[in-house]
């Protein structure tokens, strides 16, 4: 039993261990099958691995050596990668200073920021773009051409995340383009500036070549008659068949043949007379003959010689002279010398002896000039009066003034007289010429300007038009301007007198200076003339103004407001030219609004006449707002419209501006409004200075001056001369003591700054010495002399014993004033009554310009503050003239200012020699003294910007280091040399 039990449970082990070892095989296998597809899963995701990096390896290949720029942008313009070919199109020497660098492709990159608006306007139309060329800076600042393809690349819901694209360098491809174009641009344009039919036929009467002039004779486009033949011109079938005739024999013969005269209608069936010469020639790259033909129109001329014989036209003009209207017999002789003036002029022009002068002169004063002509009979019509240049054209140019002013005067005079409200407006553009198309033999014309262009002297066409909101002139009548005694209305009724040559001759005019003169208008709404001349530049004489303009006003707030659009867009065209922020207000009430809503202005120009609210109203509004007290406000009126010498006016506004606006009287104004001038200004007053010659035998006085500035000493003597004092002068505080121990004085005008002992200490010497009670003589009256008016100078003065005070540069008042207390009890009394008596009159005036921005040349921060230290000059004028022509006022001989200009010229190179010395041998007191000097005399002739120069270089002189007074020191001497030019131009004549 128990054997069988142990067999029994021996064959169950063995049975259990069959069992098991085929679960172990089983299991084994499926273990090799898993570990078989494993090794599978990791062989492909190698080969996967492997081919990644293969292609990417070849995406960086194609990347980093493409010839072409390829990037990624995000949305705003920052670039996320870019390859090496985009570096280099950009001019940066890698793809990581390109990408830290160029951080807002909008505003680096474009040229025209509109391209990159229209870049983004499609791609996000699109979803990409396509050879999209633009202008782009590259690093240096160079332009070239680029041509981008670019896609959107968006998430699955639709969110752009970036572009990414190419850019190819096309500069060489647009270069070769822009050069063929613009060889057939200068051929085109040499054959359109001819006056005279150019054309070329084939053999079948079909024009394959037509200029400008034919095409306006037609009133149709160059390229409509190029689809035309002879029959569709000439109606005739005798007259076709002799014209194919003729030209088969020029080309079998192989000569020219000239027609004298004959016979052609134009679009509106008129006859025109032509002159015509025609040559045989061949069509490049094709062997077939053509015929090449000019033709002159002599109907005008062949027109005025029948008028001229039957005297019709001069007689009818004649009688409405003596029968007309107008029974004032001074019009009538006017009109009559109107008459024979023009007759004169075109028969000179028309015989070829009419002599055009080359002179330079200044095209802006000329417009200027002609406005001022006729801005009384616009002003009687209330018609708006203007004119605008835009900023690239010359204002010094060679030419005729005087003939430019006959055309001018004309065409407005007309505009004028044909319109009944609105304006009249003269635009001005110019566009340089290329000179090397005037170089060709083949370019030469009757027209071609006497002056040949050249890269020394430039030429430039200029272009007038003068629009009007006149009546217009009917399409159908059109034809008859331009046309010699002839009006377009020729009526015996007519409402608008004339000879009818004006225009005429002013079209032959523009023709003699090498342009012509043309016409757009509409019945009902207006006309515009336009009209071109060709002149050179004169380059040795070309003014700066809006360089100037744009140096004193570069950044400045303006609000406008007028009703006018067209004042407005004028004024904010040439203030946007000098780099004004402006604003443009319709009315009153919006730009109160504005001001309400806590907009602030630096500047305020406001038109007199404006409906519902007038600029006098509206300037005293203003004025009652915070912070617009002292808001520097300009009045824009027109001829006779306002009275300025009203006590409102005169302490409301800064300026006056008359229409027409003239830009260099905008400019003017508006820099010294922005200088400072006190409402009470002496722009408009005619009331000078008042000296009391007889000052000296009322109030005797000995005077002595200590000054040790020339040009100070020179301006003083000469006050203190025409008061009746003689005075006499040292230059330092030890001449003064000396002067005292010599003779007694009951005066001493004591500069605070001087060698040797300055006045403070000088003071010192004098109080104590003089107060000695055996002294024989009285202590003199010490009055301080300075051009710091820097807080404290005063008590600073008082305390080392003078006795009174005045700023430099002197003013008259001032020193009056210091007289009379000088003079006695009685002298006071006379000085504080004429104070009280001016007291209410300039009360106001002062506070205003305490208030506001003082136009004083003198610092009034603190020589030790750190605002001194960092002062600003750039809102300083160069040249105050308010400040020069008080000095020359004051002086009253105009002899007398021209040697004071002298001395200051003479003296300051020396000075600024002395300045170079003492920074360079570290003599800060050397510095500062003439420092000081040069700063007080430039402040006294309106060197207002130099003036705060040397005073910051006076008061950095002890406290910066070589470098920083070295910089300072170049500023001066740049500065000086404007000035220098300003001071000779305002020199006066002896």
């Amino acid at each position: 039993m128990e054997i069988r039990d142990r067999k029994q449970a021996e064959a169950e082990v063995r049975t259990l261990n069959a069992q098991l070892e085929e679960r172990v095989d089983e299991r084994t296998q499926e273990l090799t099958q898993v570990n078989q597809k494993l090794e599978r899963e990791i062989k492909e995701r190698i080969q996967v691995a492997e081919a990644l990096f293969e292609a990417e390896e070849k995406y960086r290949s194609i990347f980093e050596n493409a010839g072409w720029g390829i990037f990624q942008t995000t949305p705003d313009g920052r670039y996320l990668s870019a390859n090496p070919s985009l570096a280099q199109i950009y001019g940066y020497s890698s793809p990581a200073a390109l990408i830290s660098r160029l951080t807002d492709c909008e505003h680096q990159l474009y040229v025209d920021q509109n391209q990159r608006a229209e870049f983004k306007r499609l791609i996000h139309q699109q979803g990409a773009v396509s050879s999209f060329e633009s202008q782009v800076y590259r690093q240096d600042g160079s332009i070239i051409w680029i041509s981008e393809n670019t896609r959107a690349v968006r998430d699955a819901n639709g969110v752009l995340l970036y572009y990414e694209g190419s850019v190819e360098d096309i500069s060489d491809r647009k270069q070769a383009a822009e050069q063929l174009q613009a060889s057939e641009q200068k051929l085109r344009q040499i054959i359109d500036l001819v006056p005279h039919f150019i054309f070329a036929k084939n053999l079948d009467g079909q024009f394959i070549l037509v200029n400008q002039a034919i095409a306006d004779a037609y009133g149709t486009t160059v390229e409509h008659l190029l689809n035309h033949k002879d029959e569709d011109f000439i109606k005739s079938p005798e007259q076709l068949r002799r014209i194919r005739e003729e030209e088969r024999q020029i080309i079998q013969q192989g000569q020219p043949k000239h027609i004298p005269e004959e016979r052609v209608p134009d679009a509106q069936g008129n006859i025109r007379i032509v002159q015509t010469t025609r040559i045989p020639f061949s069509v490049t790259g094709s062997a077939t003959p053509a015929i090449l033909g000019i033709a002159i129109d002599i109907t005008q001329r062949k027109h005025i010689e029948q008028e001229l014989r039957e005297n019709a036209a001069i007689i009818r003009a004649l009688y409405e002279v003596t029968t007309g209207q107008n029974s004032d017999f001074e019009q009538k002789l006017q009109n009559l010398l109107t008459i024979i003036n023009d007759i004169l002029d075109f028969s000179k022009i028309e015989s070829g002896k009419l002599e055009l002068e080359e002179a330079s002169f200044d095209l802006q004063v000329c417009i200027e000039n002609c406005l001022d002509l006729l801005a009384a009979k616009a002003s009687d019509k209330n018609l708006e009066l203007a004119y605008q240049i835009t900023p690239q054209t010359p204002r010094m140019i060679i030419g005729d003034a005087t003939r430019l002013r006959q055309i001018l005067v004309n065409l407005l005079s007309n505009a004028i007289k044909f319109t009944q409200s609105g304006e009249v407006i003269v635009s001005v553009n110019a566009e340089k010429l290329d000179y090397e198309q005037w170089e060709r033999p083949e370019t030469k014309t009757s027209l071609t300007p006497r002056i040949t262009p050249s890269v020394a002297t430039p030429h430039y066409r200029i272009q007038f038009a003068v629009k009007d909101t006149g009546i217009g002139i009917p399409p159908e009548r059109l034809n008859r301007l331009f046309q010699p005694f002839s009006q377009v209305d020729s009526s015996t009724t007519r409402k608008y007198g004339g000879t009818g040559l004006g225009l005429a001759i002013c079209k032959q005019l523009c023709e003699m200076m090498g342009g012509t003169m043309w016409v757009e208008s509409q019945e009902g709404v207006g006309s515009t003339f336009y009209f071109t001349l060709v002149v050179p530049a004169d380059p040795s004489s070309q003014q700066n103004t809006n360089q100037v303009c744009r140096l004193e006003l570069d950044g400045q707030r303006l609000l406008i407001v007028d009703d006018n659009d067209t004042n407005r867009k004028i004024l904010m065209r040439q203030a946007q030219v000098w780099g004004m922020e402006c604003y443009a207000a319709q009315s009153g009430v919006q730009a109160l609004d504005w001001l309400h809503q806590g907009e602030r202005f630096d500047l305020a120009i406001l038109d007199m006449q404006m409906p519902e609210m007038d600029g006098v109203t509206l300037a005293a509004k203003i004025r009652k707002l915070p912070g617009c007290q002292t808001l520097p406000l300009v009045m824009l009126s027109s001829l006779g419209e306002l009275q300025v010498d009203t006590p409102d006016v005169k302490q409301t506004f800064a300026g006056f501006l008359t229409k027409p606006i003239k830009q260099s009287q905008l400019c003017d104004v508006l820099m010294q409004a922005m200088a400072g001038i006190p409402i009470k200004v002496k722009v408009h007053s005619a009331k000078k200075p008042d000296i009391d010659a007889k000052m000296g035998e009322r109030l005797p006085l000995r005077i002595l001056l200590a000054e040790d500035n020339p040009v100070n000493q020179q301006v003083a003597l000469h006050l203190l001369q025409r008061m009746g004092y003689r005075a006499d002068v040292a230059g330092n505080g030890l001449e003064v003591l000396e002067a005292l121990q010599r003779q007694p004085y009951d005066v001493v005008f004591m500069d605070v700054q001087m060698p040797e002992m300055d006045g403070l200490e000088t003071s010192r010497h004098i109080c104590q010495e003089w107060s000695d009670q055996n002294k024989q003589s009285k202590r003199p009256r010490i009055i301080a002399m300075t051009a710091n008016a820097m807080v404290g100078d005063r008590e600073m003065c008082i305390e080392a014993g003078m006795d009174d005070y005045i700023s430099k540069p002197i003013r008259i008042e001032e020193l009056v004033e210091a007289l009379k207390k000088a003079g006695g009890a009685e002298g006071a009394e006379e000085a504080e009554g004429a104070e009280e008596a001016e007291g209410a009159e300039e009360a106001e005036g002062e506070e205003i310009q305490a208030s506001g921005s003082s136009i004083d040349t003198t610092d009034t921060t603190p020589p030790e503050s750190t605002q001194a230290a960092g002062l600003d000059v750039s809102d300083k004028p160069v040249f105050d003239p308010v400040i020069f022509q008080q000095l020359r006022e004051m002086l009253n001989q105009d002899d007398v200012l021209a040697e004071v200009i002298t001395r200051y010229l003479e003296d300051a190179p020396k000075l600024l020699q002395d300045l170079s010395d003492g920074i360079n041998q570290g003599e800060t007191e050397l510095v500062t003294r003439t420092a000081h000097t040069l700063k007080s005399s430039s402040a006294m002739l309106g060197a207002t910007r130099l003036a705060h120069l040397c005073q910051e270089l006076e008061t950095k002189a002890n406290r910066e280091n070589h470098e920083a007074t070295a910089v300072l020191f170049s500023q001066i001497k740049v500065e000086y040399e404007p000035v220098k030019t300003v001071l000779l131009e305002h020199k006066p004549e002896p």
